[in-house]
């Protein structure tokens, strides 16, 4: 932090950011000169793509959805197949489909001629992920490869459909 000058906040304009006070006596040092640390989310008036907040909510619902229908088959019929990191497993397809999704409505939005061909090749990296991912933990853990396989593309038929589902609905809306 070599050449950072103590200075209060106060000095500068920072939206979203927390306003430090003046500093008589020298007591936030180099803190001042750092003003990310002291980012709020209340008061920021950032705004998320209406599209990608309705996203996020029907995924959420979605994952909610298959982790009660999970806990229900789990706990009663499926009992035996049971394994302790298949929540995750939801958590993991949650984050990618909404991460994957939300790149798709970037592309989406600007138009131009080579969406048909980012989207193909966005697909295809997150499949060849996606089977990274399962042959790896196959690979390591074989004794319940047989489960995980079975929920893992159950997992992938869902979100896909849901996912590819929403996408079409929102190029619909938009032609």
């Amino acid at each position: 932090m070599a050449g950072c000058k103590t200075r209060s906040m106060a000095q500068y304009e920072f939206p979203c950011l927390y306003s430090l006070p003046d500093d008589p006596f020298g007591n936030w040092g180099n803190l001042s000169c750092h003003p990310e640390i002291f980012i709020t989310i209340n008061d920021c008036s950032t705004s998320i793509d209406p599209s990608m907040k309705q996203f996020l909510i029907k995924s959420t619902i979605l994952t909610i959805g298959v982790f009660l229908i999970g806990a229900a088959l789990y706990t009663t019929v499926l009992k035996s197949y049971f394994f302790s990191l298949l929540p995750f497993v939801v958590l993991f397809f949650y984050v990618v489909t909404n991460l994957v999704h939300a790149y798709f409505l970037t592309i989406a939005d600007k138009a131009n001629s080579r969406f048909t061909s980012k989207y193909m090749a966005v697909n295809y990296i997150k499949m060849f992920f996606y089977l990274l991912v399962a042959i790896v933990f196959v690979v390591l853990n074989r004794e319940i490869a047989k489960v995980f396989v079975a929920n893992f593309l159950l997992l992938y038929i869902i979100y896909t459909i849901f996912e590819v589902n929403e996408f079409l609905k929102k190029i619909k809306q938009k032609s």
